[in-house]
C-alpha cells in the first residue's frame, strides 16, 4: 500500500486517548473517522469510513486518511504519563449544577372558568 501523499502526522500532535503505544504494535484511532487500526509500515491502513457517508458501488468510500503516514515521535513512557494526566484532568471536572426551578402556579380549572361567566 502506498501513502496518500500528505504530510506525516506526528504522534505528539495526537491526543493521548486516540493513541495506544502500550502494545508491541502501535494503534491509532483514525483522526477522520475514529476507527482504530494497527499501524502498518508507519501508515494508517486502508479502511472504509465508519460513517459511510459516501457510497461507491454500494460500499462506503475509503476514508480520506487511508494510507496516512504517522511518525511516532513520543516514547511509550511519555505517552503513558500524558494519558494518566489526561485521565486525572477529566476526573477533576465537575458537572454543571442543576438549579431547581419553582413550581408554576396551577391553572384555574375549566369548569370554574365556565361558571364565572
Amino acid at each position: 500500500m502506498r501513502h496518500n501523499g500528505r504530510q506525516p502526522i506526528k504522534a505528539s500532535a495526537i491526543p493521548p486517548h486516540l493513541l495506544d503505544l502500550s502494545a508491541a504494535r502501535p494503534m491509532l484511532a483514525c483522526p477522520a473517522c475514529g476507527r482504530w487500526a494497527h499501524l502498518v509500515r508507519g501508515m494508517i491502513p486502508a479502511h472504509r469510513s465508519a460513517t459511510g457517508a459516501t457510497f461507491v458501488n454500494g460500499k462506503a468510500a475509503r476514508c480520506p486518511l487511508s494510507g496516512q503516514r504517522v511518525l511516532i515521535d513520543v516514547r511509550p513512557l511519555d505517552w503513558a504519563a500524558a494519558l494518566r494526566q489526561a485521565g486525572r484532568d477529566a476526573a477533576l471536572r465537575r458537572s454543571a449544577r442543576v438549579t431547581p426551578k419553582g413550581v408554576p402556579p396551577l391553572a384555574t380549572p375549566v369548569h370554574r372558568i365556565a361558571a364565572a361567566r
